[in-house]
């Protein structure tokens, strides 16, 4: 779809003399602003808020999978539209953007809101999975398309352990609510929605036993965070417990080498995370039970 302000813009940028190709990129790039503002259920420019368009940007490049050169491109077109809007009185600030509003939101939610956000009710086939979901994006801080394509072997639960594919391979500790609640997942729910014969070999799939989506990840982390008054990302997640790390003292050189490509976990980072992040337990990965096994290397 296209927004009224975006074809008022794009007539605008016509009437400076813009090339045909120059216009059809910022067409191309401002219909991709459009999607990311239909799946927010965001009415059009006029009712962005500045959070929004970080959002934008971590959509780009974790959900949709763009170079952050690509991304920062189709960023500037859409500062642009906005630099027009305030200029044409539709928006305010100088920016083009409103710093505050009725739906604005929190880049990292406090520890509080995080746990209201896991806490999922019910013991029905969803939402065990999106328990799991959920406390595996917080205790991995991991992107959508890194839970999207974890496998099955990628999981081990008596190490407390899963293997991230993005960049580069990483191992990421999981603590006891995330073992809990993915090993309810993968030994219930999940031998129901596949079968043995089935060739699905992600861990997280959908109810018709298909593989969960980045789309799809997103999906439930939004409605999710509805269901509990917050307006909530897998990038927030991600940002929420990196951030929650340092806030629980993990040293920051700790903290560069657990989200490194490529990192492998020792007793040291086992320990470190485990004091520092809130889901981790005491001293390290959790068994499931609130004891405490940090893996060795």
């Amino acid at each position: 779809m296209t927004h009224p302000e975006t074809s008022a813009y794009l007539d605008h940028l016509a009437q400076q003399g813009r090339s045909a190709n120059t216009l059809a990129a910022y067409g191309r790039d401002l219909q991709r602003y459009a999607e990311f503002l239909s799946k927010r259920a965001i009415a059009g420019p006029s009712d962005v808020v500045a959070a929004d368009l970080e959002r934008f940007s971590a959509w780009l490049v974790e959900e949709v999978g763009y170079a952050q050169s690509s991304a920062s491109r189709i960023i500037a077109a859409v500062r642009g539209l906005h630099r027009w809007l305030a200029g044409d009185g539709s928006l305010g600030a100088a920016t083009g953007l409103r710093a505050s509003g009725q739906r604005a939101t929190a880049s990292v939610l406090s520890v509080a809101n995080m746990l209201d956000l896991l806490d999922v009710k019910g013991v029905g086939d969803l939402a065990v999975r999106d328990r799991a979901l959920l406390e595996l994006l917080y205790a991995t801080a991991a992107k959508a398309s890194e839970v999207a394509r974890l496998r099955l072997a990628d999981i081990d639960l008596s190490a407390g352990v899963a293997v991230l594919r993005g960049s580069g391979a990483r191992e990421a500790p999981l603590g006891p609510s995330a073992m809990a609640a993915i090993g309810a997942w993968l030994g219930g729910p999940r031998t129901r929605v596949t079968s043995p014969s089935d060739s699905v070999t992600t861990a997280l799939t959908n109810m018709a036993g298909e593989p969960l989506t980045r789309q799809g990840i997103w999906q439930v982390v939004s409605a999710r965070g509805a269901a509990v008054g917050l307006d909530v990302s897998p990038s927030v997640i991600r940002a929420s417990a990196r951030q929650h790390l340092r806030d629980g003292g993990m040293a920051p050189s700790l903290v560069r080498r657990l989200f490194a490509a490529g990192a492998t976990l020792d007793v040291e980072l086992h320990e470190a995370w485990g004091r520092a992040h809130p889901r981790g337990g005491v001293g390290g990965v959790g068994t499931g039970d609130g004891s405490s096994t940090p893996r060795e290397s």
